[in-house]
């Protein structure tokens, strides 16, 4: 069974005075919310699907970088990539401080649970820190539920 994540993850209040017309925005224990690219925002805005999980990528498209650095103006933020195919499969993860981008992009099969780390995420006794979240609980964007 397939899996995708595309989203950006930060502070619940990060979100909490814009308005992501055609995206969604989900409440995650710990604090933080993700807006999700769901297929009506990508087309909306006309965003990539993971751009990250391309061969070689080395950046974001502009305008995603620009709508990261934006939420991430006051806090930290972490845009996110991940999809698999029957276990198998790849993640990525651009991390944002206070409106910059703070390290290269990483693109390797623990990428999220990297971003999550640097947003503060505990492992509360789950197995790691995407399982702390829930993230695994829908397979796709446009399966979440609204907030």
């Amino acid at each position: 069974m397939a899996y995708s994540l595309q989203a950006i993850i930060s502070s619940s209040s990060a979100f909490e005075e814009t308005c992501f017309e055609g995206g969604n925005v989900v409440g995650l224990p710990q604090a933080l919310s993700m807006l999700l690219f769901t297929r009506k925002f990508l087309e909306q805005r006309k965003f990539p699907l993971r751009p990250l999980m391309d061969d070689d990528a080395k950046t974001l498209p502009k305008e995603i970088e620009e709508l990261c650095a934006r939420i991430a103006g006051h806090s930290r933020a972490a845009y996110v990539e991940a999809e698999f195919f029957g276990g198998a499969g790849t993640q990525g993860c651009a991390l944002f401080q206070e409106g910059r981008r703070t390290e290269d992009i990483q693109i390797h099969g623990k990428a999220v649970n990297h971003a999550l780390r640097f947003l503060g995420v505990s492992v509360a006794g789950e197995y790691d820190e995407f399982a702390a979240l829930g993230l695994g609980k829908f397979r796709d964007a446009d399966s979440w539920p609204s907030i």
